[in-house]
């Protein structure tokens, strides 16, 4: 009984879940301007970080995932600008993101508030031959390699003094169709996904 009991409850909420669709990244705190494009420039110098990640090692379409970010500050650390490049790839999908971050920065009490626009490029593609599917003939799965090129821009703010930081930020604003289907109905399209970031170092001066 209890087990059908929690069986009912799961299925009453499923409709409510949804899938992810940002890659993820396990060390976090050294790819903020990935979430943020008001984190440019926040270092007082130039920073380069590079990261990777694979998960479920040995089972085949398992998540990959390898970015290069870079960012510095300009004018007296009034304005800071950067890049990130990150390939991610999982199943039969594989995805090439390149972004470009402006952040224009200025005092606010004890730290530093930085407002930032990001405008980015993902080139999508799928190897639909690597699919069996279970039903022929269904015109909304394409055939072949499909791929596209979705542009996008999103906005944050970051605000960071010498031991805390906080910011908030939509690193894509335009729901694109990213369907690779031939007919004309979109059966998916990009979320806006908000991000909310702070922390507190109890041993670095700065961020």
């Amino acid at each position: 009984m209890k087990k059908l009991s929690s069986l009912i409850i799961f299925l009453a909420f499923a409709g409510l879940l949804s899938a992810q669709q940002d890659p993820q990244f396990t060390q976090f705190m050294y790819n903020k301007l990935a979430y943020n494009p008001g984190y440019a420039g926040s270092n007082e110098a130039a920073c380069i970080s590079a990261l990777y990640r694979k998960q479920w090692i040995g089972l085949d379409g398992a998540p990959e995932t390898a970015l290069l970010s870079f960012n510095m500050p300009l004018q007296n650390n009034r304005v800071g600008v950067g890049g990130n490049i990150w390939y991610n790839t999982i199943g039969i999908t594989e995805t090439v993101n390149a972004e470009a971050a402006y952040a224009y920065r200025a005092n606010l009490g004890e730290g530093t508030l930085g407002l930032g626009v990001m405008a980015s490029v993902r080139l999508m593609r799928a190897n639909y031959n690597q699919v069996d599917p279970l039903q022929a003939g269904d015109n909304s799965i394409p055939s072949g390699i499909q791929s596209k090129y979705v542009p996008n821009f999103g906005v944050g703010a970051y605000y960071n003094t010498n031991r805390f930081y906080i910011g908030l930020s939509a690193p894509r604003l335009l729901e694109n169709n990213i369907d690779f289907s031939e007919e004309n109905i979109t059966l998916t399209r990009e979320v806006r996904h908000l991000y909310l970031m702070s922390g507190l170092d109890f041993n670095r001066k700065c961020f």
